[in-house]
C-alpha cells in the first residue's frame, strides 16, 4: 500500500491521472515480485555459501541482487564488479541505487576512480539498514600514455552505436529507438559520401539493416566484441560514452569523434580532459524531433590531417 501511495504522489505531481487499471496491474506486478523474492530467498539462505563471492553487477538483475542480500545476511565477503572499464567520469546516481547495495567491497580499474565513486557514495540511497559502506578496491596499473601529433588523412571510420533501448528501464535519459534508427541511418549515409565505413553495433541488440542502404562502403562488423574486430581505422565516432568500448578507443592512435547527446552527463573534470582527446560535438532535437548536429562543423574534423592524441583522460580514469 505504501508503494502504490507513493507511486500515485509521483502521477499526481506530473499531473497524471493514476488510473484504476495501472493501480491493479502494479498490485499484480508487486504480489509476483514479493512471491518470487521469498521463493529463492527461502532456498538460498538454506544453502552452504563460501567465505567470499564476486558477482559481476548487483543491479544487473534481480538475481544477482538476491544472491548479494543472502550473502550479506550470512556475514560473506562480496565484491561487486565494475561494468566495462570503470564509470567514474560520469554522474553516479545509478550506481548508488543499484550497484553498492549488499556488497562488502567494489572493484574498479585504478586508483582515482575508486577515490570519485567512493566520494560520490550517498549511504542514504542504500537498502542496508546498517548503512554499511563498501571498500572500494582497485587494479594497480601505472602504464601512463605519452601524447602524440597524428599526422593522417581520414579514410576509414568506425561508428560504434549502443544499444537501442526499447522499454528497458535506465536512470538516465535515453534517445527514443525510433529516434536513434533515423539518426543511425543519416550518419552513415553522411559519413559514406567520402570515406569507407565499418558499422559496429552493440553486440546484444537491434542493428540497422546496412544492405538497405545500398551503400558499397558502409560494412557491417560481424563480430560480437569490439576487441576481436581486428579492423584499423583512422577514426572511431561515438555517440556513448560510457561503453565497455571507451577505454580501448581513447587508448589507440586513431581520431576519436564523441558526438554528445548531453547524457549521461560527464563531471566538469572528465568533460575538460575528454576534449583533449576528442573532437566533441553536440547532438541536438531539432523541430521536428529528429537528432541533429552541425554537420558542417563533423565534416571540417574529417578533413583535418593533424589531430592531437592526448591521453590525460585515459591515464587519470583508466591507469
Amino acid at each position: 500500500k505504501k508503494i502504490l501511495n507513493t507511486v500515485e504522489k509521483i502521477f499526481l505531481s506530473e499531473h497524471q491521472k493514476f488510473d484504476p487499471i495501472i493501480k491493479r496491474y502494479l498490485r499484480k506486478w508487486l504480489s509476483i515480485s514479493k512471491n518470487f523474492f521469498l521463493f529463492h530467498f527461502k532456498n538460498l539462505m538454506k544453502k552452504k555459501f563460501p567465505k567470499e563471492i564476486w558477482i559481476s553487477s548487483i543491479g544487473s538483475n534481480t538475481i544477482s541482487s538476491i544472491l548479494a542480500y543472502c550473502a550479506f545476511q550470512k556475514g560473506v565477503k562480496i565484491v561487486a564488479h565494475d561494468h566495462g572499464n570503470g564509470d567514474a567520469y560520469h554522474e553516479q546516481l545509478a550506481n548508488n541505487l543499484f550497484e553498492y547495495d549488499y556488497c562488502t567491497h567494489f572493484f574498479t580499474y585504478s586508483k582515482n576512480q575508486a577515490l570519485i565513486k567512493s566520494q560520490a557514495l550517498k549511504s542514504e540511497l542504500s537498502f542496508k539498514s546498517n548503512k554499511v559502506q563498501p571498500k572500494f578496491i582497485y587494479k594497480e596499473n601505472k602504464t601512463g600514455l605519452k601524447n602524440k601529433i597524428l599526422d593522417i588523412k581520414i579514410n576509414k571510420i568506425m561508428y560504434l552505436s549502443t544499444a537501442f533501448h526499447a522499454e528497458r528501464i535506465r536512470f538516465r535519459p535515453i534517445l527514443l529507438d525510433y529516434q536513434y534508427l533515423d539518426w543511425q541511418i543519416r550518419l552513415l549515409q553522411f559519413l559514406s559520401k567520402n570515406n569507407e565505413v565499418y558499422y559496429k553495433s552493440h553486440p546484444d541488440r537491434f542493428q540497422v539493416d546496412v544492405d538497405k542502404l545500398r551503400k558499397k562502403n558502409i560494412k557491417k562488423v560481424y563480430k560480437k566484441n569490439f576487441e576481436n574486430c581486428g579492423i584499423m581505422v583512422d577514426c572511431y565516432i561515438i555517440d556513448f560514452i560510457s561503453s565497455s568500448t571507451t577505454k580501448l578507443i581513447l587508448k589507440s592512435d586513431a581520431v576519436v569523434i564523441y558526438l554528445n547527446p548531453g547524457h549521461p552527463k560527464l563531471s566538469s573534470l572528465a568533460y575538460n580532459l575528454l576534449k583533449k582527446r576528442c573532437h566533441i560535438l553536440n547532438i541536438y532535437e531539432n523541430k521536428v524531433k529528429r537528432l541533429d548536429l552541425n554537420w558542417k562543423k563533423l565534416d571540417s574534423i574529417l578533413i583535418k590531417k593533424k589531430h592531437l592524441i592526448n591521453h590525460e583522460f585515459s591515464n587519470y580514469f583508466f591507469d
